[in-house]
């Protein structure tokens, strides 16, 4: 084990032996004076008393809610002392919030380590901050001789240390099993080599070469799956989509609001190539005439099917698009839209029966429909993109991806569409339209980076070049795209008067008869509740509201339900 290993152990023993059970001390002493609650026991109460200060990730959510603070790891204990409502831990004392920021800053770094080596420079500079911060929350200079003394303990003994002292931290024991690897791999070449003294020269330097090496990615072998077991999966990952998608949300958390199919409820949107914003300067139209004037865009840009939105017209002489912004303000249908494109893939009809053979795209073996939503749990995270998309797509345990299938998805990008849903919900937006940051990465998919970085190089195509991307956005936040070069643009409109009409009747099609033309007719002869209804999630929020008040009130008057100044 050399001293950057060393380096490492050490930091992870200040933040898990030390830092741990004083951070859980400082915790319960904090509690217990901001009374309130019954004292700390680590009992479920506590849980339960906890949640109603503090909000959680959803994967913190059990741990806190257990109230057992011994499975907790360091960034829980900083998070619910820093972040809590309101926090035990107040903005006035500036140096003890400093000095539990650098815990979890630190931490995290030694999680995303790539080698777990901490060097030199670096390493006194770190020791130096954790332990003034240790010392905020009752740490002594004992406490660290103690450290100091066992990171010199020999390397199997060390590391058995370190395991047991960072058990409840998943990304760093990671980290752990690096060294262990590398230095298993590394006693196995030195027994080769005192084996191998009557080889050549050659050889041995080679054996070493391959030591010095262990920690470079290597290049997987070319896939060998095949053609069935491409369209097995492919089967798989379309019998997942439609099983996740089948659904939408709820408009209310509650077992009496029934659940709506997709496929009952998704009408067909007014979708137009590149953005076209509304024309304010025609203010003296009516309502009813400017919901006409915003959803009338011109016959040539209108897109009449999906399949059209990945082929190019036919005036054009350039490929069909590889990479789609699609616009659209909020709850105009974006998201329901990938939704649904990803199905109409499923079902086999995303590219069906296109009149003009010439210009039909191939159909996509693959189609994974990701949100920035998901993918914000994992702003911290480094991943390679086959880890990203077992992570962060819709699907389930049927459709996670092996290593042979995603090199053949390497192998084979032409045969993939990448739906990414949200962009403007994405915290981390800066790491993905500002260049600069990707480029301290390798454009090698297999590689572990930022998953902020793989997203920008999938945009600019410098991974899977040939695959398709498309990624939705609220049309303010998509400009930050645009130093981002997009093959086509598209703007999701909403309805147009009759697609307001279509999805009315989609929405009462299982309901009684009167409950459904009380709310046609009120929203259609009504110029306020109209110019509004081309916004999908409106409309459904009006048809909710009104088959509520009809149903509930057994009324069928309903002029008294809005009003608009």
């Amino acid at each position: 084990m050399d001293e950057e290993e060393r380096n490492y152990c050490s930091l992870i023993l200040l933040l898990s032996r030390v830092g741990l059970p004083k951070l859980r001390d400082f915790f319960i002493n904090e509690w217990n004076s901001a009374g309130g609650f019954v004292p700390w026991t680590d009992c479920l109460q506590n849980g339960t008393d906890l949640l109603t200060k503090f909000t959680p990730l959803n994967y913190e959510k059990p741990k806190v809610q257990s109230g057992d603070t011994t499975t907790w790891d360091l960034s829980l204990f900083v998070k619910a002392l820093l972040n809590s409502r309101p926090p035990f831990v107040p903005t006035t004392k500036k140096g003890l919030v400093a000095g539990l920021k650098c815990l979890k800053k630190t931490r995290n770094k030694l999680c995303h380590s790539p080698n777990g080596k901490i060097e030199n420079s670096e390493f006194h500079n770190l020791k130096s901050s954790v332990c003034n911060s240790l010392m905020l929350i009752g740490a002594s200079s004992k406490d660290f001789k103690k450290v100091k003394k066992d990171v010199q303990l020999p390397w199997n003994e060390l590391i058995s240390l370190v395991k047991q002292c960072a058990s409840q931290d998943k990304d760093i024991l990671q980290g752990i099993e690096t060294i262990i690897n590398r230095l298993e791999r590394l006693q196995k070449g030195v027994d080769e080599l005192q084996q191998g003294q009557k080889q050549s020269q050659q050889t041995q330097e080679e054996i070493l070469q391959e030591i010095k090496n262990l920690q470079k990615p290597s290049t997987s072998a070319p896939s060998t799956l095949s053609c069935e077991d491409v369209k097995l999966y492919s089967e798989r990952l379309k019998s997942s989509t439609k099983t996740q998608t089948e659904f939408q949300p709820k408009l209310l958390v509650s077992h009496s609001v029934p659940s709506t199919r997709t496929d009952d409820i998704f009408t067909n949107l007014m979708i137009q190539r590149e953005w076209k914003p509304l024309n304010r300067s025609k203010t003296r139209l009516s309502r009813r005439d400017q919901l006409q004037e915003y959803n009338k865009p011109s016959a040539k840009q209108l897109i009449d099917k999906c399949q059209d939105m990945f082929i190019n017209p036919p005036d054009h002489d350039n490929p069909n698009p590889k990479s789609i912004l699609v616009i659209g303000k909020p709850g105009i249908g974006k998201s329901l839209f990938c939704q649904r494109l990803s199905r109409d893939w499923a079902d086999g009809v995303l590219f069906d029966n296109n009149p003009d053979a010439s210009r039909v795209a191939d159909d996509f073996d693959f189609v994974f429909l990701m949100t920035f939503r998901q993918l914000n749990l994992f702003c911290e995270k480094q991943f390679n993109f086959c880890e990203v998309l077992n992570h962060c797509s819709v699907g389930d345990d049927r459709s996670k991806v092996s290593e042979p299938l995603f090199e053949y998805i390497i192998e084979h990008p032409e045969k993939v569409l990448f739906i990414l849903d949200g962009y403007d919900e994405y915290y981390d937006r800066p790491s993905i339209f500002q260049c600069p940051f990707e480029q301290k990465y390798e454009n090698n998919p297999r590689l572990k980076m930022p998953v902020a970085a793989l997203i920008s190089k999938l945009l600019q195509k410098k991974i899977f070049s040939s695959a398709v991307a498309m990624v939705t956005s609220r049309p303010t936040e998509a400009d930050e795209l645009g130093g981002i070069h997009m093959e086509a643009v598209v703007e999701i409109a909403g309805f147009s008067v009759e697609q307001v009409k279509e999805f009315i009747e989609k929405y009462f099609k299982s309901k009684k008869e009167e409950v459904k033309i009380a709310a046609r007719d009120h929203i259609m002869n009504n110029e306020n509740l109209l110019s509004i209804a081309h916004i999908p999630v409106l409309c459904h929020l009006m048809c909710f509201c009104l088959e509520w008040y009809v149903t509930e009130m057994n009324c069928h008057s309903l002029a008294c339900i809005f009003y608009f100044q």
